[in-house]
């Protein structure tokens, strides 16, 4: 068995998946980073109820469970995925390689970045281009439409507080992570009440010292 034989060429490559897929990837639809999606546009036209209808009809199909029941992804799961995103972001074809062949490569470790079961909502597999939701994107919108709109679909699949980003440059970042960011502390609330985890930890390759972005160094340099 060899190592997986593709990397993130620079730190621009999950942003740049992240735009191309914004095109294709269906999961955009109901939020994107256009400040738009059918769950916007359904509030703003037609307010709480069409929102509601989107969520529980279109939207549910993304769930590992249509009634929003969580899921435990398994190490074997997330690396299987994880090695399928490597290859999509290095511009390589993933659908070619079966999940068989993808269990012989090697996942090279991430220091920072720990593998480990965890509770989720929203199908690994019908994810944004760096691991996302469109739950996620309500919050990174920054806007009391954004906000309401994640309130009405929060309270009707509290398990969506516990997706987080799971791709490498972003992995671990929650909702909650962002809702603090934004200073939206009503969301903030909310989140914690829907069972967020708290302790919940953001170790991609974005939140870390300069010089330890392209791997571990044993070392920071603080000046």
């Amino acid at each position: 068995m060899g190592n997986l034989p593709c990397h993130l060429k620079d730190k621009d490559d999950a942003w740049k998946q992240q735009n191309i897929e914004m095109v294709e990837n269906p999961a955009y639809k109901f939020a994107n980073l256009a400040k738009g999606g059918s769950l916007i546009d359904a509030y703003n036209e037609h307010g709480i109820q069409k929102v509601q209808e989107i969520a529980r009809e279109e939207m549910s199909k993304f769930f590992y469970h249509r009634d929003g029941k969580k899921h435990t992804i398994s190490i074997e799961e997330l690396s299987l995925w994880q090695k399928r995103y490597k290859r999509r972001v290095a511009g390589q074809n993933s659908d070619l390689i079966s999940d068989e062949e993808l269990s012989e490569e090697e996942l090279e470790e991430h220091y920072f970045n720990k593998v480990y079961p965890h509770d989720a909502c929203w199908d690994l597999n019908k994810r944004g281009g760096v691991g996302e939701t469109p739950f996620h994107l309500l919050y990174l919108n920054d806007s009391p439409v954004h906000f309401e709109v994640a309130k009405i679909v929060l309270q009707m699949y509290p398990n969506l507080a516990l997706d987080v980003y799971e791709g490498e440059e972003y992995y671990g970042e929650s909702a909650l992570h962002i809702a603090i960011i934004v200073g939206d502390f009503d969301s903030v609330q909310l989140l914690v009440e829907s069972g967020a985890n708290v302790n919940q930890r953001a170790t991609g390759r974005f939140f870390l010292p300069e010089d330890q972005k392209k791997g571990y160094t044993g070392n920071t340099n603080y000046e």
